[in-house]
């Protein structure tokens, strides 16, 4: 095994960095506010938590983080911290080694959205960036919380038609309405003129029934 290959393998070395065209493709994705784990030759975003700050120590809340952890044993703290985070409103993607028989794969990983990766990554190293070698081990994209720009773009576009249609049903309820109003105002009316009416003729019979009274009184049948 070459020195490369073998420190892979080792937890003594934490800063192997992301491909910049991995991380482009997702941040393309997700638009990153945050590098969780990283230092100044390797940060991947403007605000970044390097190994003095330490990132477990830190709140990823209300960010759209990366996260790139140590592949040594601290690696499941890292895990840990991610899920966690999600649960406080942050979104995590996160760059993992695909060892689905380690304990924190099954504890936290299998919680999210995992993205298995074709092929071998070539990580890059920050001493040398000649000739990276590929990881000795597949790896996988790992989603706590959140969704991609372009699903969230997306359901915004939904809404927005949705809005527009309610806005459309509503149009033209109140014209429904406004018909019924008119035709509850005019039968009131003509409730109003019959019964006024109804009033005339029981006062014209009235008057006639009077003179037809006062006929037959000057006019006693023989």
């Amino acid at each position: 095994m070459s020195n490369n290959m073998g420190v892979h393998y080792s937890s003594a070395k934490h800063d192997w960095g992301t491909p910049v065209a991995l991380f482009r493709e997702w941040d393309e994705k997700f638009g990153f506010t945050l590098d969780v784990c990283a230092h100044k030759d390797n940060h991947k975003c403007d605000r970044y938590f390097s190994e003095e700050e330490d990132g477990l120590k830190q709140d990823w809340s209300g960010d759209v983080c990366w996260m790139n952890p140590p592949y040594g044993r601290a690696i499941s703290a890292w895990i840990k911290k991610a899920w966690e985070e999600s649960q406080r409103g942050a979104t995590v993607v996160c760059l993992i080694p695909s060892r689905t028989d380690t304990s924190y794969w099954h504890d936290y990983v299998m919680k999210g959205e995992i993205v298995f990766l074709r092929g071998r990554i070539k990580f890059i190293d920050s001493n040398s960036q000649d000739n990276p070698a590929p990881a000795p081990f597949p790896s996988a994209i790992v989603i706590f919380g959140g969704k991609p720009k372009s699903e969230m773009s997306k359901e915004i576009e939904e809404l927005h038609l949705l809005k527009k249609e309610l806005t459309q049903c509503r149009a033209k309820m109140d014209e429904e309405i406004k018909e019924l109003n008119h035709r509850i105002d005019c039968t009131q009316k003509w409730t109003q003129e019959n019964f006024l009416m109804d009033g005339a003729l029981r006062e014209v019979n009235h008057r006639i029934d009077l003179t037809q009274s006062m006929i037959d009184f000057t006019n006693p049948t023989p």
